[in-house]
């Protein structure tokens, strides 16, 4: 997986990322290993990769309606792409091109990131990928907490969307849960 231009995951035998891990530390390089119970995205999937594929016989793939980035090609998903039961098995395999494909959004349109899901990994890649192309300060939020973090799941949230608010994105307030709808209207508070 490619992060950031100055981060990646790389994954295999314990034994070849083992060794890897004391080549990276003889030259000052930082390496963490990810607690993961397989290597994704390694030569380690190739055994389970036709059976995933046959998985999908029975499964009729159609072209995405809202068009998405691939994480395998960095780019927006081709419909040949979303068809192909290849292609899906290729996510187990193949280089996750994230930092590629978070590039291409930032450099394209003005949207706001939600990382959806716990934790923050994904924010602070989004954030780093900002700067590096120059589009520092958009909004980019994380949905739910770190694991690790203890704060109330509902207050997290709130406080991600309010982020957003106060950033100037539009929020469809109808939508919002409660018992009435809110006006959507900023007001001044005194300093």
């Amino acid at each position: 997986a490619i992060n950031n231009a100055d981060m990646c995951v790389f994954s295999g035998p314990d034994s070849a990322v083992d060794n890897l891990k004391k080549q990276f530390e003889k030259q000052g390089i930082f390496v963490r290993i990810l607690h993961t119970s397989h290597a994704f995205h390694s030569i380690m999937m190739d055994p389970i990769l036709g059976e995933f594929e046959r998985a999908f016989e029975h499964v009729t793939l159609k072209t995405p309606q809202i068009p998405y980035i691939s994480n395998l090609t960095g780019d927006w998903i081709r419909d040949d792409e979303a068809t192909s039961h290849r292609y899906w098995s290729s996510h187990l395999r193949s280089t996750v091109r994230f930092a590629d494909g978070l590039g291409k959004l930032l450099k394209e349109s003005d949207y706001a990131f939600l990382e959806v899901g716990p934790g923050n990994s994904l924010k602070n890649f989004a954030r780093k990928n900002a700067v590096r192309v120059g589009m520092a300060g958009r909004p980019i939020e994380s949905s739910l907490r770190h694991p690790k973090e203890n704060a109330s799941d509902t207050v997290y949230l709130y406080s991600a969307l309010a982020k957003f608010w106060t950033q100037g994105l539009n929020v469809d307030w109808k939508g919002f849960p409660g018992k009435s709808p809110r006006s959507g209207r900023k007001i001044g508070l005194p300093l």
